[in-house]
């Protein structure tokens, strides 16, 4: 169904229109997290929180303006503070006077039920009166408010899940009508339900628990340890904020991100002060017409070659080692990535890599993906196939020959 059917549709429930540049920019602002699954949570967040406190500050019935609320902290430093936060959790808190609101967000989806992290719930000092299910249409850039529920509601009726540490409420048990909460926060009505304090931790502790919790991992280590010690270090801003800073990959690239290479005109300035050429300035583009890649039967949207030579006192200069970087992007922007280590001449067949040159390719968490060694007489070595990864993605790329190490840092 169009937007506008499921408006007719269901007319209780607000629907929200968002832009495509709106969701490219939200997408590039979710980028700085160790996995893929919190980035896809700051995305989803940064676009409904932007779109519904724009909806809320034009609401009449509201004396008092709403303001993004970073959970337990008046103060807003949204960047370290939200990004913290979403790293581990999926919601976002704001106030309406003294009234505070989660914002829960997911992609739109078939599901019965949804879904609400404890953290939102349990913690006394992050759990709201009201919660906001919203659920997310990317590809046709919409937001709709299946509607909300209270901390009372979620606490008394909700089922909770241990395996997942969430309440969970069917849809049809959410109220539609938003003008109804509305009204009740006009009146400053509370919704909360009672909770017990949590226990303290001591600052040994709380070190003990970031050295378990801080090693990378692809989701969050919210379920790694018992909720009451989990907890309490997420509530602390200080701890919360080491976690996630030692949860980052411990590798970045100062290089414009894989997917700009594309705008030549763009990034020629910052690539050619790392050293980077373009694939004509280094090779006889005429002799190599017979190497025109292909891609899956097709020839992609755009297809690109970056080159970075390699010199050192113990290679002769004639034939350096030299990197090249094969990148392909799709119509959706999907970038593909073939990295491969040549020497100079190696379409004339002129020179052969040393051998034992060795090529590996790190991910973010500092695992080997990719590991090539050339032989005798290689004179290419490149991966059995173009990999891909989520934009922001970063990983590192490490050379060796002859006792030199040459590494480089890339994010896509």
């Amino acid at each position: 169904m169009i937007l506008e059917e499921l408006i007719d549709a269901y007319p209780e429930q607000l629907w929200l229109k968002f832009s495509p540049e709106e969701r490219e920019k939200a997408w590039l602002q979710a980028q700085k997290y160790s996995n893929n699954t919190a980035r896809r949570q700051a995305y989803l967040n940064l676009l409904c929180v932007k779109h519904l406190l724009l909806y809320l500050e034009n609401e009449p019935d509201l004396q008092d303006v709403p303001f993004i609320l970073p959970l337990n902290d008046l103060a807003i430093d949204a960047e370290t503070k939200l990004s913290s936060m979403w790293e581990f959790v999926n919601g976002t808190a704001i106030t309406i006077g003294e009234i505070r609101i989660v914002i829960v967000p997911e992609e739109i989806s078939e599901t019965s039920q949804w879904s609400v992290s404890q953290e939102l719930v349990d913690i006394p000092e992050w759990a709201a009166d009201y919660y906001l299910a919203v659920q997310v249409d990317l590809e046709n850039c919409w937001l709709n408010i299946r509607g909300y529920t209270t901390h009372r509601q979620l606490k008394e009726e909700g089922v909770y899940e241990t395996l997942n540490r969430t309440y969970s409420l069917d849809w049809e048990d959410l109220t539609e009508d938003l003008n109804i909460m509305l009204i009740a926060i006009s009146f400053h009505s509370s919704e909360k339900a009672e909770l017990p304090f949590l226990p303290s931790l001591s600052s040994t502790q709380a070190e003990e628990l970031l050295e378990k919790l801080s090693q990378p991992s692809g989701y969050s280590p919210r379920l790694n340890v018992p909720f009451e010690h989990w907890a309490t270090l997420l509530v602390n801003n200080e701890w919360r904020k080491a976690l996630y800073q030692r949860r980052l990959p411990q590798f970045s690239s100062t290089l414009p991100p894989l997917h700009k290479w594309f705008d030549v005109e763009e990034v020629k300035t910052a690539l050619k002060s790392a050293g980077w050429q373009e694939y004509g300035e280094v090779f006889d583009t005429d002799k190599e017409a017979a190497f025109a890649t292909r891609f899956r039967g097709y020839l992609p949207e755009q297809s690109i070659k970056w080159v970075k030579c390699f010199q050192t006192q113990s290679q002769p200069p004639i034939y350096p080692p030299v990197l090249v970087m094969n990148l392909l992007k799709e119509v959706d922007g999907k970038v593909w990535i073939l990295p491969q280590v040549r020497p100079i001449g190696f379409i004339e067949r002129k020179r052969c890599l040393p051998a034992g040159l060795k090529l590996t390719v790190f991910d973010e968490q500092g695992e080997s993906f990719i590991e090539l060694q050339a032989k005798k007489a290689s004179n290419l070595i490149q991966a059995e196939g173009y990999f891909y990864d989520s934009f922001g993605t970063t990983f590192k790329l490490e050379i060796s020959w002859n006792g030199t190490v040459v590494t480089e840092f890339f994010s896509i």
